[in-house]
This record gives C-alpha cells, structure tokens and sequence, in this order.
C-alpha cells in the first residue's frame, strides 16, 4: 500500500461511525489473528522438520528488496520465436 493510500485510507476513518468502526476493528483483529495463527504453524512445521533431520538448517529469504530490471525493446521477430526456429 503507497503512503497516499494508507493517508486516504485513515482519513476515511474520521467519517465512519462509532458501530462501523466496530465492525471494521473486528475485521482487523480477525485478519491479524489468521496471519499470526499461519505463522505459528509454519514455525511448527518447520521445527518439526528439523527436529526429524529432513531439514538441516532453516533460510531466511534476504532482506534486500529486489531490484526490478528494465524491460528491453527486441528488434525482429519475438524471442520465442527465434528461439523455435534455432530448434528446427
């Protein structure tokens, strides 16, 4: 979520009734417990798995973003289809 839709997002909060803003904090806790409850199963999971010696260590994926390459323009014909004339 951008920065300008979180700002529109708590701005709309002001406007919403005190029941709706029940609701809406019912929804969020319901949403927060799911992403935690799966959290802990996956630890479970694997914890199981190295407890049982099918995992030996556990990865973190890496904490730096990924960088989005550029698209490049291909002069001709598409790549998959010089790909499958040099197959022929």
């Amino acid at each position: 979520m951008t920065q300008s839709t979180f700002v529109k997002l708590l701005s709309q909060l002001e406007t919403l009734e005190p029941n709706e803003l029940q609701k809406l904090s019912q929804a969020i806790q319901i949403r927060l417990q799911a992403t935690t409850d799966e959290a802990h199963r996956i630890e479970k999971l694997y914890d199981s798995l190295l407890s049982s010696g099918l995992v030996l260590e556990r990865k973190f994926p890496s904490p730096q973003k990924q960088i989005k390459q550029p698209l490049i323009e291909v002069q001709g014909h598409p790549l998959s289809m010089t790909i499958i004339e040099e197959r022929r």
